[in-house]
């Protein structure tokens, strides 16, 4: 504990300011006015207390007053304008909390304890840490009323977001098999479900059915390519999935009937006439589908009813903004409304929810993760969950959102609902990722050894350090996520912890190796290698992407949206200075040998010459961090090919190009080169140890 944080006694006041708090009543005093303060602004405003004067980060927020739960900063403002207005305080001259820019917040205020009056009688020998009793508070809400403040954006003043039971769901395995299944379809008539399973990591996915009462397991396919997403139509008579094949770039539909003793017939190639739609769902009735434009490198993608019976193909979205587009479509059971996933920007998502007939839009709800699937439970409620782990249900007649407590990383893509908390998942071991060195395949062969990081948890992202003796990754489970520096020959050094729902990426060291920096979820950070210390240098407000190192170390570039324009900043690390640069640019490299690259928003790679004119190199597949890096006189970058990764060399001069396969039915792109070009570090995509099971949550009390 510091000089400046004070632990206080249940059942006494503080003096803060002008204005006395009753912890155990939550009421505020002020000016003779008694103000009853809610479980969340109490315990911000008694967190501020306990560091009066220090400027308190919203990491520390998130840790102490949300307890690590997945909140958007907008929610944090809403409780810091609460706490003025009972205050009085104003913002842009405080006398109580005081906003930091890039931050947090501080309590300029004085803070004096008081002693409890004379009949109030404090528990003999039990001295309580403040916080213990807000969650007293806390928890009896949550078996009350409920919070009755969003941990999301708000659209109206209805909108809550709840925490639920805190029990542990009750799981029973609908699969066995040994390897990894994806969630497909279940059709209650026939009691079948229908899903893709790979048991080999390097085999393509085959489409398999199950009857749950006989346990009958049937495989339904047997082609080279990738079957997957299987659905049923209403009546269970069909199915419809997905197929990458080997030398194809993006999935087609088909079409077939089903028959679980005899399997698939007549298969109809949907996309031979649809092309560029990609399947998503049937119509309540049978009578349609729902598709989505999956057009190469082609953004943002629209929604689609296609009539199967007036063969018309309707587009029903029509987005206009700077992420992918809308990529998940859903009709509810009576057919009247249709539920959309929508990613606006970067990691930013919403849902929308559509009336068909009226052609109205109902919902558009904001979501702060990236869900992946949702399945109606009746007319006017959803569940929506993420592949992160994300579960939430959505409330359509009075437009509450709220989290399923237990809900975790490792059971996810709800596709079923057998009751109302009822639900069929994926349920998988978080060992999904490696992280292995390999021979630089362009070389000749090699007479080294690599190394090879085994863990049981998905490790991601790694880079070398400059001399290459040093690895730097992230690596997380169910229960976190960690930031790790592994020198050679020693233990995992763990240089920061995170929320293991997050997605941290575009990790870099500066020129003087004591700074790494990165993004985490849609915030650019730096962090001190010495002290440990992480600080956000954009807000969750900004939609920014692909920092990188200015050349002296002391500095960055970033890609930042301004007027719906991306545009690339610099920002000085000493002096806190944003400066925009050029509009059109996205990403900015400096070598170490002096050369200067950059992306343009087209993502086309040119080379600043010395006489500042532009010289054309590529245009990328991809621009994310680590998927492209120079050595010496080449290029090397990563592209997708069906399901396998290749590895790519450029020469720069000749322009002569070499491809290799650098990973087998693998989704990482992500590589890093050792600084003697030797070899290279990559992600290496794991057999999920995953199965469908039945998911029943507990009720509240």
């Amino acid at each position: 504990m510091n000089n400046n944080e004070q632990s206080y006694q249940a059942g006494k006041s503080l003096k803060i300011g002008e204005a006395v708090l009753d912890i155990d009543k939550s009421l505020l005093e002020i000016a003779g006015n008694s103000i009853k303060l809610e479980p969340l602004p109490l315990a911000f405003l008694c967190f501020l207390s306990e560091h009066q004067g220090q400027v308190v980060s919203r990491e520390q927020l998130l840790a102490k007053v949300w307890d690590n739960r997945v909140v958007s900063d907008d929610s944090i403002r809403k409780v810091v304008k609460k706490l003025r207005e009972a205050f009085g305080d104003d913002a842009k001259a405080p006398r109580y909390i005081k906003t930091v820019p890039m931050k947090g917040y501080a309590l300029v205020a004085s803070v004096k304890e008081l002693p409890p009056p004379p009949a109030a009688k404090a528990g003999k020998g039990r001295n309580y840490r403040l916080l213990a009793g807000i969650v007293v508070c806390v928890l009896l809400l949550i078996l009350g009323a409920g919070l009755g403040q969003v941990f999301f954006p708000q659209t109206n003043e209805h909108l809550a977001t709840d925490k639920l039971a805190t029990q542990a769901p009750e799981i029973t395995r609908l699969t066995q098999l040994s390897g990894s299944e994806i969630p497909g379809s279940y059709h209650p008539g026939s009691q079948t479900l229908v899903f893709a399973f790979r048991n080999n990591n390097s085999d393509p996915w085959q489409l398999y059915s199950r009857n749950i009462p006989t346990g009958q397991v049937n495989r339904l396919t047997w082609g080279p390519g990738n079957y997957e997403y299987p659905i049923f139509s209403p009546d269970g008579k069909k199915i419809a999935y997905l197929l990458l094949q080997p030398d194809e770039l993006v999935y087609k539909s088909e079409i077939a009937d089903f028959d679980p003793i005899k399997g698939l017939s007549n298969i109809e190639n949907f996309s031979a006439n649809h092309e560029n739609k990609e399947i998503l769902s049937w119509s309540a009735n049978g009578e349609a589908l729902y598709l989505a434009s999956n057009e190469p490198d082609v953004f943002p993608k629209e929604i689609y009813r296609f009539d199967l019976k007036q063969q018309n193909l309707q587009q029903l979205t029509f987005p206009n903004l700077t992420g992918f587009g809308d990529y998940y479509a859903k009709e509810s059971p009576d057919g009247k409304l249709l539920a959309v996933f929508r990613n606006v920007a970067d990691r930013s998502f919403s849902m929308f929810i559509l009336d068909l007939a009226q052609k109205k839009l109902l919902v558009e709800k904001p979501l702060t993760f990236f869900p992946s699937a949702l399945v109606w439970q009746d007319n006017q409620q959803l569940a929506i969950s993420s592949f992160k782990g994300d579960f939430y249900y959505y409330s359509l007649s009075d437009d509450r959102l709220t989290e399923q407590v237990g809900s975790h990383p490792g059971l996810n893509d709800v596709f079923y609902t057998c009751g109302e908390r009822c639900f069929y998942m994926r349920q998988h071991l978080m060992d999904y990722t490696d992280i292995r060195e390999v021979p630089n395949p362009f070389l000749a062969r090699p007479t080294f050894s690599t190394r090879h990081l085994e863990s049981v948890k998905a490790d991601f992202n790694p880079i070398y350090s400059h001399s290459g003796d040093t690895w730097y990754y992230t690596s997380k489970d169910k229960e976190k996520g960690l930031l790790l520096r592994q020198r050679q020959g020693r233990e995992p050094e763990l240089l920061h912890r995170y929320n293991p729902r997050y997605v941290m990426t575009n990790l870099s060291l500066n020129k003087q190796e004591n700074k790494l920096l990165g993004k985490l979820e849609n915030r650019i950070f730096v962090l001190d290698l010495a002290s440990k210390e992480l600080k956000f240098i954009s807000s969750a407000m900004e939609i920014v992407n692909h920092p990188t190192w200015k050349r002296s170390g002391l500095g960055i570039y970033f890609m930042r949206y301004e007027k719906n324009q991306p545009g690339l900043f610099s920002y000085d690390l000493d002096t806190d200075i944003l400066t925009p640069l050029e509009q059109g640019i996205i990403r900015r490299v400096e070598l170490a040998d002096g050369r200067t690259f950059f992306v343009d928003d087209k993502e086309d790679l040119y080379q600043l010459l010395d006489d500042n004119s532009r010289r054309f190199i590529i245009h990328l597949p991809f621009v994310q961090a680590n998927s492209w890096q120079f050595d010496g006189g080449f290029l090397y970058f990563s592209s997708r090919q069906g399901a396998d990764i290749y590895l790519n060399r450029l020469h720069l001069q000749s322009k002569n190009k070499e491809s290799r396969v650098l990973a087998k039915s693998s989704s990482q792109l992500e590589f890093h080169l050792h600084p003697d070009g030797q070899r290279l570090l990559l992600t290496q995509s794991l057999l999920a140890d995953s199965n469908l099971v039945k998911v029943i949550w507990s009720k509240l009390d």
